[in-house]
């Protein structure tokens, strides 16, 4: 199960109707993410600072922070290379670990056995990478990403997919009076010019993300464009 969207030929709305359970909960939960943490990342993707794989990383590492939540109060978590490298798809330990070393240099995460943190503001960034982040509307808002998506998208190894997830995530996934709100717009042409990928391609990668049930299609009308 994942989340839904709707959309015109040109344009998606609504993520995650048909897997919402009661009280607007998708179905497996969900975790916070930071827009503005999210847009860094992917701003450092495309300035050549980190690889495609530690976007995937960042990503990650919120599903592995998520999966202490419960602990009991007083005890610590730990984690571990191994672990996010199995989230990640089988990625081995040392390049878990070369991952980590440029999300640190990049000033994207924080990472130790009991600890991590996670970008969530502009402060320090390249002037560059502040316009970046500052041309998305709400981008300081947290993002309630549905944790089977985004375990899905720590493993997912095309790009153009990932992008298209989180354009969609950015415009069309809230959380309003403790309620997870997935509805909005999003045109696959804002996707591309925001994250640097083809139109044709984010068409496609809809497409695919609709078959999987993730996205959600509707009609709208042509004027609310």
């Amino acid at each position: 199960p994942g989340l839904g969207v709707t959309r015109t030929p040109d344009v998606s709305a609504v993520m995650g109707g048909g897997a919402m359970e009661g009280k607007g909960i998708p179905q497996g939960g969900y975790v916070f993410v930071s827009a503005t943490g999210l847009l860094a990342t992917w701003w450092s993707y495309k300035a050549g600072l980190i690889e495609f794989r530690d976007v995937r990383a960042w990503l990650a590492c919120h599903e592995v922070k998520a999966r202490r939540c419960t602990l009991e109060k007083g005890r610590l978590p730990r984690f571990t290379e191994s672990e996010l490298g199995r989230l990640m798809g089988g990625v081995l330990e040392e390049h878990v670990r070369t991952t980590l070393r440029r999300l640190k240099s990049a000033s994207l995460l924080s990472w130790s056995e009991t600890a991590i943190e996670c970008r969530s503001s502009t402060e320090g960034l390249p002037l560059d990478a502040v316009q970046f982040v500052e041309s998305v509307t709400n981008h300081r808002r947290r993002i309630p990403v549905p944790r089977p998506l985004l375990r899905f998208l720590a493993r997912e190894r095309k790009p153009v997919l990932v992008a298209t997830a989180l354009g969609h995530l950015l415009r069309c996934m809230y959380f309003r009076k403790g309620r997870c709100e997935p509805q909005g717009l999003c045109k696959a042409s804002w996707i591309a010019d925001l994250f640097g990928v083809d139109e044709r391609n984010v068409k496609a990668a809809r497409q695919s993300l609709e078959a999987m049930g993730v996205l959600i299609r509707s009609d709208t009308p042509q004027l609310v464009m």
